[in-house]
């Protein structure tokens, strides 16, 4: 995790044994979720460090995670065609979605996030 404006390192979040591509920070800012190739994905508390999760069940790489706007929910996408979806609890998968072709999650800014990140021209 860097800091942009010095461009120092914060904190090196180590326990995925593959390669990371996708990470999502909590609309909140207080977690950060992390994709790899190991299958996995992990819930991280930016605060200490720590590993608050690891969730597993995809059976090839996980390519993109992403928090729901109100961040109860965590969606994540796999090389093994499905998506699943996650309750804030992290504790047993939601909803499964099982589709070919399925190659990433995303989710939409929220008002407010427009408005902070200039994406909304203010009144």
């Amino acid at each position: 995790v860097w800091d942009l404006a010095s461009g120092q390192a914060l904190q090196v979040l180590q326990g995925h044994t593959d390669s990371v591509g996708s990470v999502a920070f909590s609309p909140d800012g207080i977690r950060l979720a992390t994709a790899s190739d190991d299958k996995t994905v992990r819930v991280w508390d930016l605060a200490s460090g720590q590993a608050l999760q690891v969730l597993q069940g995809h059976t090839d790489s996980v390519w993109s995670v992403a928090f729901s706007p109100d961040g109860t929910r965590l969606a994540t996408a796999s090389g093994d065609e499905t998506a699943r979806v996650w309750p804030g609890s992290y504790e047993a998968i939601l909803r499964l979605i099982n589709e070919e072709k399925i190659r990433g999650v995303v989710r939409q800014l929220t008002d407010k996030e427009r408005r902070i990140y200039g994406f909304v021209k203010r009144k």
